[in-house]
C-alpha cells in the first residue's frame, strides 16, 4: 500500500515491512 507507506514515517515502512515478511 502505497498511499499509506507515504502517510507514516520511513522508520515504521521499515517495521511493516519486516512484519508483512513474516
Amino acid at each position: 500500500h502505497p498511499i499509506i507507506h507515504r502517510d507514516i514515517k520511513p522508520a515504521n515502512i521499515l517495521l511493516t515491512d519486516k512484519l508483512r515478511a513474516k
